[in-house]
């Protein structure tokens, strides 16, 4: 009996840190696979590699120099009817655009501050943009157009709301230099402007203030935009929003800081479109703000898009009524009378009289084309679409379309304008595009919605798989060794027993 008994605690000391190990290992691999059920680690991985601090993918894209940016597709409209349209045989201007003329923003940020504990980012952008041939029809230089004189036009808008004696020597003015309203120039002219033009030297000594500009040319304002310094928000729920522009939290040229202040002038939920925070929702307010279009505009969620390398991306528009008159866009109209349509761009592009619109008008006003012919606004080629990834907040294409336009009051004063009266003069579209997206933000998608979701679920079943067997393992160690041994040493202590007393 005493022999058994000795057996039975041998034979338990043996297997009980098997036992021991076992169920240790099989409940942690258990607890694993039910964090992993929870949590994915492929999506903590990449909110990990996109977040800002340094070292990571968007801080070293924030602080690459000359960092190759969105392209702009350039349309102009050129006049086919420009001197029957003058003489008034023709009450319509007839136009037909030409393009594309394809430049490339090249982006290098300075005086770069981040800030960890307090999750904000600092920094200057520096913009450089570069002609690409090789999608463009041609060299912008070759190419001549019949466009209106923009600077005769934007300055005879400007004299018509003064004094008479304003109005008399511009049209001397206009005389003595034989100006015509719509003149032949090149494209390359357009776009970068020319440099001390006659006109605006003499608007400038009987306007003063009136305008701001030596050189009148979209590109030119748009390169010559940076010098702001930007604070974002460096933390990762929101990522990329603005904090501050050039020391403000609004823009005061729309009234921020005044009576006016509301949030159509205030960078409340606004982004450059660099990046937006992670784990967006379809109710997640975006606006997005860029410093040459002189607004903020609101993005609409519209849906979802399945891209090749595995995201399901939140599609977004900007809204039909952006550049229409309502409570949520009146900071940004300054005329007189606002126009359905047309954003007031005056404050922000050299004080001149110009607006921005959708390309061809579109969702405008109807009225803005009677005296037009040649716009034909078609939401697939001149709307605008975002696709962001909702799980990361990285911008996965872009496709931003504006058009640039002269606003015309009544300048009936002069003889050679006349026919502009009150009239929204088209002048160019630019289409905003993001580049291809790189291959290691692909590469970095794939492994996240493709990959992952394969090797997550492939780890919960062999952590679950494992953990199961090793429970079992240890159970039946238990088994044999505890309740097995102690049974039939138990019967066999009985028949000894027996046996003694039968002797």
């Amino acid at each position: 009996m005493k022999q058994s008994k000795k057996k039975i605690r041998q034979l338990s000391r043996k297997n009980f840190w098997k036992i021991i190990v076992y169920s240790v290992v099989g409940l942690l691999f258990m607890v694993l696979a039910s964090l992993s059920c929870i949590w994915d680690s492929a999506h903590i991985l990449a909110i990990h590699m996109v977040r800002l601090s340094k070292g990571s993918i968007m801080y070293n894209i924030v602080t690459q120099k000359d960092y190759p940016c969105a392209y702009y597709d350039i349309y102009l409209f050129n006049i086919t009817n420009g001197d029957a349209f003058l003489s008034g045989r023709e009450k319509k201007l007839k136009v037909e655009e030409v393009g594309p003329f394809r430049y490339q923003e090249f982006r290098t940020n300075t005086n770069i501050d981040l800030d960890v504990e307090k999750g904000i980012l600092k920094y200057t952008p520096k913009i450089d943009i570069r002609f690409i041939p090789e999608f463009s029809i041609a060299d912008p230089r070759d190419v001549e157009l019949q466009m209106p004189d923009m600077v005769m036009l934007a300055a005879a808008s400007r004299a018509s709301v003064h004094a008479v004696f304003v109005q008399y020597f511009y049209n001397i003015a206009v005389k003595t230099l034989k100006r015509r309203p719509i003149h032949t120039t090149t494209v390359d002219n357009v776009l970068w402007g020319t440099h001390n033009d006659a006109i605006m030297q003499v608007a400038n000594t009987f306007l003063p203030g009136e305008f701001d500009f030596n050189t009148f040319g979209i590109l030119h304002k748009i390169q010559n935009s940076g010098d702001k310094n930007f604070v974002i928000n460096a933390t990762d729920e929101e990522k990329f929003k603005i904090i501050s522009f050039n020391g403000e939290k609004g823009l005061p040229v729309l009234g921020y800081g005044t009576h006016k202040q509301s949030r159509c002038n205030t960078f409340k939920d606004a982004y450059e479109g660099i990046s937006y925070p992670i784990d967006v929702t379809k109710d997640t307010p975006l606006r997005l703000y860029h410093n040459s279009l002189c607004r903020l505009v609101d993005l609409e969620y519209n849906g979802t898009r399945s891209m090749d390398y595995g995201p399901e991306a939140f599609v977004y528009k900007i809204r039909r009524d952006a550049f229409s008159n309502t409570t949520e866009t009146e900071c940004v109209c300054h005329l007189p009378k606002c126009i359905n349509g047309v954003t007031d761009l005056a404050p922000c592009f050299y004080g001149a009289p110009s607006g921005l619109s959708n390309a061809h008008f579109l969702y405008s006003d109807m009225k803005l084309s009677e005296r037009l012919e040649g716009m034909n606004p078609d939401e697939e080629k001149h709307g605008s679409e975002f696709l962001i990834d909702p799980k990361l907040g990285v911008p996965l294409a872009t496709k931003f379309t504006v058009q640039g336009n002269l606003i015309m009051g009544d300048v009936s004063f002069n003889s050679d304008v006349k026919v502009f009266s009150n009239m929204v003069v088209p002048l160019l579209y630019l289409k905003i595009v993001q580049p291809e997206m790189p291959e290691y933000f692909k590469s970095l998608f794939w492994v996240v919605y493709v990959l992952g979701p394969y090797i997550r679920y492939a780890s919960i079943i062999i952590l679950y798989s494992t953990s199961f067997l090793l429970l079992f393992s240890a159970f039946k160690l238990y088994y044999n060794s505890v309740v097995t041994t102690i049974q039939f040493p138990a019967q066999e202590l009985l028949i000894a027993e027996n046996n003694e007393k039968c002797h």
